[in-house]
């Protein structure tokens, strides 16, 4: 459609009356739309700063969780090494105790065991030369204390 269909010619262009509602209904319309593009502007401004805010607090949290994960971290790691000293103090004191007991087992009761074995080989000898002699020959009042 063009201006020529909507208007009517009048001497030197169109007819006012006509020409001038229509103006104002095109400014309205225009009007509209500014305020709608201002608007969304604000809009695409405001999501932006809204945005921007969210990406900030995130990487202020993620900071802080990395920093509480970094403490947990070494919380962890000296725990572990306290551990590991711990078990290396029990070893140590594992095998002091043990080289303790097998020092006092040579010194003291390997001693006495040998001591047995010695008294038992003594027995033995003192019965050798009473078992090389017959049966009717041993007499049953000896009292040394060994049984033929």
């Amino acid at each position: 459609m063009t201006m020529s269909d909507k208007f009517n010619r009048v001497k030197r262009g169109y007819d006012p009356s006509e020409v001038d509602p229509y103006i104002d209904t095109i400014e309205e319309v225009l009007k509209s739309y500014k305020d709608k593009d201002a608007a969304i502007k604000n809009a695409l401004i405001n999501a932006q700063i809204a945005a921007d805010n969210i990406i900030k607090n995130a990487e202020i949290e993620a900071g802080r969780i990395k920093d509480r994960a970094i403490q947990f971290l070494n919380e962890l790691s000296s725990s572990v090494t306290i551990q590991r000293n711990m078990v290396k103090g029990f070893q140590e004191e594992y095998t002091r105790i043990v080289q303790k007991y097998i020092q006092t087992l040579n010194d003291t009761d390997i001693m006495a065991v040998h001591a047995k074995i010695d008294e038992l080989e003594g027995f033995i000898q003192k019965l050798r030369p009473q078992a090389d002699k017959p049966p009717s020959s041993l007499d049953p009042s000896n009292d040394d204390g060994i049984l033929p």
